[in-house]
């Protein structure tokens, strides 16, 4: 076994951040002997383990051409083995590919196995999901990924045994870029701001050293540093996986708590971190409450028809961080004036593809214009193309035309919803797609200038359909088409 020595992890010199201790004191007519007053006893103490399994811990063999041979296995059942032997109260991992199947739910085995019954696992496209299992009560828990882009982040809140929340933030950054990484822990920040004074862990698998192969500290430390957070622990060899905690948290300590699992390498390519924490008693009065909603002014059909809707993401197009986070393939030339221009010349058609699955409750609101001569599609997809589950609905715009559409099946059956109406070239218009909580999904068409939409649909979807399929994309044919604003939102159910 290789022992996780505290010294190789831990960062910060003496282990503590705002230390409750009480300062020496000396009571008249005693003998002038002066002793140090015991340290208070932490209110709860918590171990916690993150680490990135590679692929699924090899459950999917149709990934095994993507990493070494020595991972051609199914790990799981020496990862079960592993964490049995910890006892963790909390266990954060990244890349658990496969891991929520319906019917199969490897996350499932693990929580009973484990004695940790609360677990949140969050599926993007790329299946790099991220999940969370723990012994604590989960008071609030959300995927970030519509915020951000291409990698997932799970905000989740925890209820301790004293009776106080501990705050995570799971990340499992971009791979490659350290610009988009640099943009992602932008709005991360942004995200952990009302907890900064609470008892708050942000953890995973960062995918960037803490100094470059040059000697120079990486820029995404020097975001981190600037942004007043603390280095707490990094992993001894690839020296991505990393744990932080805000300056202003509430008071902690640190202590070793667990070894690698024998065969590491062989294991994943990635070590695990953690520690087991103490945490003290704070002032939960400088706590803040969560981030208030965007405040977004809505088109009036929205709010006619779903009531109070809560943006999860907003792209305005002005940001370099959000388009370079929603768009990493994207040339910059694409981005002028504050808007998103998507030109084909009807040889080559423009595809976006943006990132997230619209979920049951979620709708997206465009604000768009186009030239007189363009073709282009906003639609909904589900299913796999050229077969018989494959499922397209949406508008369909074809010069100054607009019509709502389906397609179902393995053949081209393309079936208008509505009849067409005439939209105004290079005039604004609204377009709203969405999912309601009962499956069936509506559209909007609206100028900006109207009162009442142009025109409106509904796609029933079928009570055995998986919502989980369902992806945004935009295709122009020809002609050009400019994006001003891009809304992803949430809505309570029965509006």
């Amino acid at each position: 076994m290789k022992k996780l020595l505290l010294a190789s992890l831990i960062v910060l010199l003496g282990c503590t951040a705002n230390p409750s201790v009480l300062q020496e004191t000396q009571t008249p007519h005693t003998p002038p002997t002066q002793t140090n007053p015991p340290e208070p006893e932490p209110q709860t103490s918590v171990k916690i383990i993150s680490y990135n399994i590679l692929f699924g811990g090899g459950i999917l063999p149709e990934w095994y051409e993507n990493i070494d041979k020595r991972f051609h296995r199914d790990r799981t059942p020496e990862l079960l083995a592993y964490f049995k032997s910890l006892d963790p109260d909390i266990i954060v991992l990244q890349e658990a590919w496969g891991w929520n199947e319906p019917g199969n739910s490897m996350t499932a085995h693990f929580a009973e196995q484990l004695g940790l019954p609360n677990y949140y696992v969050a599926s993007v496209p790329e299946y790099a999901n991220i999940a969370i299992l723990t012994r604590y009560e989960i008071l609030e828990v959300e995927s970030l990924y519509g915020h951000l882009g291409f990698e997932d982040i799970i905000r989740a809140r925890l209820q301790t045994p004293d009776g106080n929340p501990l705050n995570l933030f799971a990340l499992h950054l971009h791979p490659f870029d350290d610009e988009i990484r640099t943009c992602e822990l932008s709005r991360i920040v942004e995200e952990l701001e009302p907890y900064r004074h609470e008892r708050t862990l942000l953890l995973g698998d960062l995918n960037f050293q803490i100094n470059l192969v040059d000697g120079r500290v990486a820029p995404e430390t020097l975001f981190m540093q600037g942004a007043g957070l603390d280095l707490i622990l990094r992993d001894s060899t690839l020296n991505r996986d990393h744990l932080w905690i805000p300056e202003t948290a509430a008071p902690w300590k640190i202590r070793s708590w667990f070894e690698l699992p024998d065969g590491a390498n062989n294991l994943s390519d990635h070590m695990p971190i953690g520690a087991l924490f103490d945490f003290y008693a704070y002032d939960a009065s400088t706590s803040g409450n969560n981030a208030a909603d965007a405040g977004y002014l809505f088109p009036d059909f929205l709010i006619r028809d779903i009531g109070s809707p809560h943006v999860i993401a907003q792209i305005g197009f002005e940001d370099s961080c959000d388009n370079r986070r929603w768009f990493p393939d994207e040339v910059k030339t694409r981005f002028a004036n504050d808007t998103y221009i998507m030109p084909s010349n009807g040889d080559e058609w423009g595809w976006v593809n943006f990132p997230g699955l619209i979920n049951p409750g979620e709708g997206v609101l465009f604000q768009f214009k186009a030239r007189p001569d363009s073709e282009f599609y906003f639609f909904l997809e589900d299913g796999e193309w050229d077969t018989d589950n494959f499922r397209e609905v949406g508008f369909y715009f074809n010069e100054q035309l607009a019509q709502p559409y389906q397609w179902v099946g393995k053949e081209y059956l393309w079936v208008p919803l509505s009849e067409s109406v005439t939209i105004e070239p290079q005039e604004y218009y609204w377009l709203s797609i969405v999912f309601n909580h009962d499956g069936n999904i509506f559209g909007y068409l609206q100028s900006e200038k109207a009162v009442f939409p142009a025109l409106s649909f509904e796609f029933q979807t079928g009570k055995n359909e998986n919502p989980r399929d369902w992806a945004l994309r935009i295709a122009s044919v020809r002609g050009v088409v400019t994006l001003d604003e891009f809304i992803r939102f949430s809505f309570p159910p029965n509006q």
